[in-house]
């Protein structure tokens, strides 16, 4: 009898232990946006929560190119679906790999990376050409409306004569 009421214990006190975790999770999504002008990172960490004060993103870590630049720690998370927060991160060298890891308080982390100065712009690079598609032709330099091309003088227009007469 004694046996069995021990086991009985551990099953029910297991099953509390199982059924706290199944509330908590892992942030779902970090989401970056990096402005080249303005020096600044835009985070947001996707963590859905129906108690933030309880269940809550309770560290965000910045680094650029593998050395820590920010380390913020939350003792409650404001929004019930995550945490957006910018950093003004200074000098960051164009081409360089900033990452970010978001963590839960009680289960899991995220982690997502950009690299800046593509372009000047710090957004994610456009697609490459499509190989399945067949390339454009390429305009002509010499037709009127066709685009500058870098390093080559847009030519001048002749002037037309009038005829007067």
């Amino acid at each position: 009898m004694r046996k069995l009421i021990g086991v009985m214990t551990c099953s029910v006190l297991a099953l509390f232990v199982m059924s706290l975790s199944a509330f908590a999770n892992a942030p779902k999504d970090v989401r970056l946006s990096w402005s080249e002008a303005d020096r600044v990172l835009d985070v947001h960490v996707v963590h859905k929560t129906e108690e933030p004060n309880r269940h809550y993103i309770r560290r965000i870590r910045i680094l650029v190119n593998g050395k820590e630049v920010d380390d913020r720690r939350y003792k409650r998370q404001s929004d019930s679906g995550g945490v957006h927060e910018r950093f003004v991160l200074g000098n960051v060298p164009k081409g360089a790999t900033i990452t970010v890891t978001a963590f839960c308080n009680l289960e899991g982390s995220a982690t997502k990376s950009l690299k800046t100065g593509q372009g000047g712009s710090g957004q994610p690079e456009k697609p490459g050409p499509n190989p399945n598609q067949p390339d454009k032709p390429k305009p002509d330099p010499n037709k009127p409306g066709a685009p500058e091309q870098p390093g080559k003088p847009k030519p001048t227009p002749t002037p037309e004569k009038s005829h007067h007469g």
